[in-house]
């Protein structure tokens, strides 16, 4: 005799398919107990623990942020233009005349900066 071809597809599939629930209904039988009640839910299993994440730093975020091609680009872009700005200007007698005062206010944001980046390692 000749197998019959199966909707699903072979005499193989239809085979691992049969297997596949008697599988299932020995898995669904497997934790019957007689001495509950059969609308009684069985318990769950122990969930994993996860792992806690370290939380990244305010540096990590900023160095993961600032490596961006687009900032890259604009932030060249912008120092190209201040110093085009500077030169056009004539601004480089200003200032060098200005330049402790100027130093001191943008010392300032650094400070800062440096002091939440060690604060968050």
């Amino acid at each position: 005799l000749k197998p019959t071809r199966l909707r699903l597809g072979s005499r193989r599939s239809a085979v691992r398919l049969w297997a596949g629930a008697v599988a299932c209904r020995a898995r669904m039988h497997h934790g019957f107990d007689t001495n509950q009640p059969l609308d009684a839910p069985e318990p769950l299993p122990p969930r994993k623990l996860k792992k806690r994440r370290k939380r990244k730093g305010f540096l990590e975020v900023f160095l993961h942020k600032v490596q961006k091609p687009e900032v890259i680009l604009l932030s060249v872009w912008w120092f190209m233009m201040l110093v085009l700005v500077i030169y056009m200007a004539e601004m480089g007698s200003l200032l060098r005349a200005i330049w402790k005062p100027l130093a001191l206010l943008l010392s300032i944001p650094i400070i800062f900066f440096t002091m939440l980046a060690c604060a968050t390692l």
